[in-house]
C-alpha cells in the first residue's frame, strides 16, 4: 500500500486485521451455506422468530462494548472472544435473511459484495483524497438514513423502500473507503496498531451490509 513503506509494524497490523476479517468471512459463509441448504434448520428459523432479535440484541451489545471500550477490544483473550461471539450472531442474523432468497440470487449478491469491496479497497489505497475528514458527514447521515427506514415501516412503499437501498449501498461505499483509510493510517484520522479487533469489525460489518443491501435490491424471493 502507498504510504507504508518503511512501516513494518503498520504492515503487520493490517495483515493481522485481514486475516481476522477472513476468518470471520469463512465462518459467516460456512454457517449461511449450512442454513440455505438445510430444510430443517430453515424450519426452525421461520418458528423461532425471537432468536433473530436475540440475535440483534447480542451484536448490538457486543458492538458497543468494542467500540466503545477501546481497553476491552484490546484485551486478550477478551477481545477474540467477544468478536467471534459477534460474528456467530451476525451469521444467523444473515442466514435467517437469506433464507427467503434463491440461491441464485444469494450467489450473485456474494460475487458483486466481493468485487465492490476489493475495488473500494483498492481505490481507498491508492487515492489521494482524504476520506477519514468526512466523519462527521457519514454519520449525519446514518442519522437520515434512520429516520428515512423508520417513515418507511410507517408508510411503506416498494419504490421508496428501493431508493433508501441505493442511498445505504452509496453511504455503505464510502464507509469501508473511510475504514480502510484509518486501517492503513492513510489520513488525517487513523487506528491504533493496538484496535485490530476494531478495524476487523469495522469491515466486517461494512462488508455484510453491503452484502445484505445488494440482496434486498437485486435478490429474488422464493
Amino acid at each position: 500500500m502507498p504510504g507504508l513503506q518503511g512501516k513494518p509494524e503498520r504492515q503487520k497490523f493490517i495483515i493481522k486485521v485481514y486475516c481476522i476479517l477472513f476468518v470471520q468471512i469463512l465462518v459467516t459463509v460456512g454457517i449461511v451455506t449450512l442454513a440455505v441448504t438445510s430444510i430443517e434448520l430453515q424450519e426452525f428459523m421461520m418458528k423461532n422468530t425471537w432468536l433473530y432479535w436475540a440475535s440483534f440484541g447480542c451484536t448490538f451489545a457486543v458492538l458497543i462494548s468494542l467500540m466503545c471500550c477501546h481497553k476491552l477490544a484490546r484485551k486478550v483473550p477478551i477481545n477474540y472472544i467477544l468478536l467471534f461471539i459477534f460474528t456467530v450472531f451476525e451469521s444467523y442474523m444473515v442466514s435467517a435473511i437469506t433464507i427467503f432468497y434463491t440461491k441464485e440470487s444469494i450467489i450473485i449478491s456474494v460475487g458483486l459484495t466481493a468485487a465492490l469491496f476489493t475495488g473500494l479497497t483498492l481505490f481507498a489505497c491508492f487515492t489521494k483524497t482524504d476520506f477519514t475528514v468526512c466523519r462527521g458527514l457519514l454519520w449525519a447521515g446514518v442519522v437520515i438514513v434512520i429516520f428515512a427506514i423508520i417513515l418507511l415501516f410507517v408508510y411503506p412503499n416498494r419504490y421508496v423502500m428501493l431508493a433508501i437501498c441505493v442511498v445505504i449501498l452509496l453511504l455503505l461505499c464510502i464507509f469501508v473507503i473511510y475504514d480502510t483509510q484509518q486501517i492503513a493510517n492513510k489520513g488525517k484520522y487513523g487506528l491504533s496498531i493496538d484496535d485490530y479487533i476494531v478495524g476487523a469489525l469495522l469491515l466486517y460489518t461494512d462488508i455484510i451490509t453491503i452484502f445484505i443491501v445488494i440482496l434486498a435490491i437485486l435478490g429474488n424471493r422464493h
